[in-house]
């Protein structure tokens, strides 16, 4: 914990000085100079803010071999907002040089300036997820001794799940495969899919994985 907290705290030192010298040169600078400081602010103004946030994060104990119900449920409001912050000062970056290039580059940079579009779109995108679950947060996938609760009225029993696994690729999705209906033994298997919240807090993913792991084990 005293290593993490350093290292956070160095972090915090190098990028709060690279700000610095950021709002300097947006201050004095020339004109090309003040493009590239606003898309350093952009992209380390909610760095330090992530970083600040981290150092103060405190991880609970959690044992998954005891755990007897575990909420997969979104992290703090405060670290979603950050997160799409980060997100979204990534696409004003990509427009800073999107608007860059359209001053200063030659007349044929057309190219240049669709590549800046593209990633300002691709952030902007990565952000909407979070700010959804912002604006609305999803009820909570639970994990419990007698299975996975999807809804209040919907419960999967670990007797009936063959495996289960929590995917992060695009978005954060609980996936799980039933076992052969006993109607059916030779037929496809059942898959679920249900979303989880777009941000949630490590320690939670794991603790989660582990108690998955734990109730399907032969």
């Amino acid at each position: 914990m005293l290593t993490q907290n350093f290292r956070t705290s160095a972090q915090s030192a190098l990028i709060s000085a690279v700000v610095a010298v950021s709002i300097f040169a947006l201050v004095i600078g020339p004109d090309g100079v003040r493009f590239a400081a606003l898309a350093v602010m952009l992209v380390l103004g909610p760095a330090i803010a992530l970083t600040i946030r981290i150092a103060a994060i405190v991880e609970p104990e959690v044992d998954p071999a005891t755990l007897k119900s575990l909420d997969i449920a979104p992290a703090p409001r405060i670290d979603q907002a950050l997160i799409a912050a980060a997100w979204l000062g990534a696409a004003g970056a990509f427009l800073t040089g999107w608007a860059a290039a359209a001053r200063f580059a030659p007349t044929d940079s057309a190219n240049l300036q669709a590549a800046a579009l593209a990633g300002a779109v691709i952030m902007a995108l990565g952000a909407a997820p979070v700010l959804a679950g912002l604006a609305r947060s999803r009820p909570p996938v639970t994990l419990t001794t007698l299975g996975v609760r999807l809804s209040p009225e919907r419960l999967i029993r670990w007797r009936d799940i063959e495996k289960a696994r929590i995917a992060s690729l695009g978005f954060n999705r609980l996936t799980l495969v039933l076992k052969p209906s006993p109607r059916d033994p030779n037929g496809p298997p059942q898959r679920i899919c249900a979303g989880l919240p777009a941000v949630i807090e490590p320690w939670l993913r794991q603790a989660s994985a582990e108690m998955i792991a734990r109730r399907l084990e032969p």
